[in-house]
This record gives structure tokens, C-alpha cells and sequence, in this order.
């Protein structure tokens, strides 16, 4: 009896997609029942990426991870035994795993991935986690940055997909879960330097990696007004922002209408005599007030599609007008506007 493995050629997740360089050999094993069959990875990435992790798909069924490897440490097989498979990795570039004792439960896809070491200080725990169907399990983050970094984001992907995000999470706050159900997932932050991820009732379309981040928090003791607006259309609606922070002389405000992730900058106001309203919110909006203090953003002749949507305002040092928004920036709950331009019957 013969028994089949077929290899999947390349399939990295580095969390930056499928960038290849990345090569398995060979393509295809045939192995009698009770031997033992190799498969080799490499991969042409820089020194930095000195992970490598094993993975199995039988016919019908998910992705299963097998091994864990990574230079100068030993293998990490999970629940599996190393009776079934030994992975080998002595080096950066290349790493090769076994299968014995063939039986007909070994025909399958096995790949490999390669990802960074970690050098930037965020750190997550464990780097495999098996769970039953059904089970739940938690994956933990943990970071080396000062004090500023209290926000953490929590991200999804699944082979051959892209990254998507799972959760946000700020020390004293609500994690925002997007549009994803808290019955799936739970995310915890209850100190600056640590967080958690719990995802529940595990199925197949959880076996995935999933990614942590953290960044600083720019926008603070930051408030706006009113939490919520309802209105008609052409009314005229006051947005206002107010900000105790010393040197800081700048209040922007930013527009995310329902559906778009884009964060939009719609003006600014500096000190009291420099305010700027970008092009394609002339007309439609304005701003008064001093940037070292509030700053009231005037939505003109509200326009039920254009103008219902989410507004939020940052508080900024102004050191480049080109420059004013970071990726780091999220709005959080409390710092949202909601304005939905509504009709009457």
C-alpha cells in the first residue's frame, strides 16, 4: 500500500501576505506503509526570520499545526507526538520535517511558514495552541514599551487570506470588536504592559495566526461634545472639542462615514488665527476657536448621505502641517461623534 503526501509549494504568513521566497522540496512523497518521508523548507528572507512552523490538511478537513521551530530551541509539537514527527531547523535559512510510520491518515497537504523573530518588543504567548472543537482557548500579548503604548489591537489570518482586524483594546475602556460577535471573542487589557485574546467555541475556520500590536496614545484628555446628534437636513450643526493638554496648540477633526475604514481629515485650528478646511469639505464645513484650547466644528446645511456619519477630533503639536495623522490613531468610544441627517415624512 502507498500512501500519498501532497506538499502545498509555498505558503508564508509573515503578516505581511504571500511574499514568496519561501520553497518546499518536493513536491510530492510517495512513502510505503510503516516508513518514514522528509520534506525540506527554505526560505531567501533576511536572518531575522528564523521561525518556522509545520502545518497538515487531510482531505475535507482544516488546517492542523504540527510543529513549532526556531534556531537553538527545541521543537514544540503540541499535542502531537514525536514519536509521529520530528521537525529539525539548525539553521536560519532551512528547517525539514518527518513523518513515520506511514499510515493512510497521513495523506494529506503539508506546508511550511517562516515568520520574524520578534525585535520589537511586543511579545506573544504561546506560539502554537491546539484546541479541540468546541474548546476555547486564550493567546496573551505582552510588550517592553513605555507607559504611552496602552492601546493593543488584535488581528486574524487565515491561509491564504488577508489580515483582519479582531479587536481593540485601551487600558480602562471597552474593547471594539468592529463587527465581529463577543460571543466569538473576548478581548482583556487590564494594564498597560499586557492583554489577552480569548477566541470560543474553536471550529475550523478559527486555524489561523493571529497577530497582537500595540501603539501610543496621542489623543488624550481629549473631550467632545455633544455624544450624539440627530438633526434635518440643511440644519446647521456644532461640533465642539476641548483639550487640557499643555503645548499642545493644534485641534483636528476627521470624518468616517458608515462602511469605510478611511479616516478623513476634514480641518484644523492652530493658536487662534490659523484654520484650514480641506479642499473637499469647502463649502460643507467650518471651524472656529483657538487650538491651544476648543475648537468648534461647523457642519454647513447638514447633507443626510454625505455628512451622516462618525466625527472625531485629536489634539496635536503642530511640528508639520504635512503630516497628522499616524496609523497609531483610533478614535475610541468616547471620543466618537455620532451625526445622522435624517427626513421627516
Amino acid at each position: 500500500m502507498l500512501t500519498a503526501l501532497l506538499i502545498l509549494t509555498v505558503c508564508l504568513f509573515t503578516g505581511q501576505g504571500d511574499e514568496s521566497g519561501v520553497f518546499q522540496a518536493p513536491d510530492i512523497i510517495w512513502g510505503s506503509t510503516g516508513s518514514s518521508v522528509e520534506m525540506n523548507c527554505s526560505h531567501k528572507k533576511d536572518i531575522r526570520h528564523r521561525q518556522m512552523y509545520w502545518f497538515k490538511q487531510a482531505p475535507g478537513e482544516g488546517m492542523t499545526p504540527i510543529a513549532f521551530t526556531f534556531v537553538g530551541g527545541e521543537p514544540d509539537y503540541g499535542d502531537h507526538s514525536k514519536d509521529k514527527y520530528e521537525a529539525v531547523k539548525t539553521d536560519v535559512e532551512s528547517g525539514s520535517l518527518s513523518v513515520k510510520n506511514l499510515g493512510s491518515g497521513d495523506a494529506a497537504l503539508y506546508f511550511c511558514a517562516v515568520s520574524k523573530g520578534d525585535e520589537s518588543g511586543v511579545f506573544q504567548a504561546p506560539d502554537i495552541i491546539w484546541g479541540s472543537a468546541g474548546s476555547s482557548v486564550e493567546m496573551n500579548c505582552s510588550h517592553e514599551k513605555d507607559i504611552s503604548h496602552r492601546q493593543m489591537y488584535w488581528f486574524k489570518q487565515a491561509p491564504g487570506e488577508g489580515m483582519t482586524p479582531i479587536a481593540f483594546t485601551f487600558v480602562g475602556g471597552e474593547p471594539d470588536y468592529g463587527d465581529l460577535s463577543k460571543d466569538k471573542y473576548e478581548a482583556v487589557k487590564t494594564d498597560v504592559e499586557n492583554g489577552s485574546l480569548r477566541v470560543k467555541n474553536l471550529g475550523s475556520g478559527d486555524a489561523a495566526l493571529y497577530f497582537c500590536a500595540v501603539s501610543y496614545t496621542i489623543c488624550k484628555n481629549v473631550d467632545q461634545s455633544p455624544a450624539d446628534v440627530l438633526c434635518l437636513p440643511k440644519t446647521t450643526v456644532k461640533l465642539t472639542c476641548q483639550h487640557k493638554i499643555s503645548n499642545y496648540d493644534t485641534v483636528l477633526w476627521y470624518q468616517r462615514v458608515h462602511g469605510d475604514t478611511n479616516l478623513k481629515l476634514i480641518a484644523y485650528a492652530s493658536y487662534e488665527n490659523i484654520k484650514q478646511i480641506e479642499p473637499e469639505y469647502k463649502g460643507h464645513f467650518n471651524v472656529t476657536g483657538n487650538g491651544e484650547k476648543s475648537v468648534t466644528l461647523h457642519v454647513l446645511q447638514a447633507r443626510q448621505v454625505e455628512d451622516s456619519a462618525m466625527y472625531f477630533c485629536a489634539a496635536y503639536i503642530r511640528h508639520s502641517a504635512a503630516h497628522f495623522l499616524s496609523q497609531e490613531q483610533k478614535p475610541t468610544s468616547n471620543q466618537v461623534i455620532h451625526l445622522l441627517v435624517w427626513h421627516t415624512c
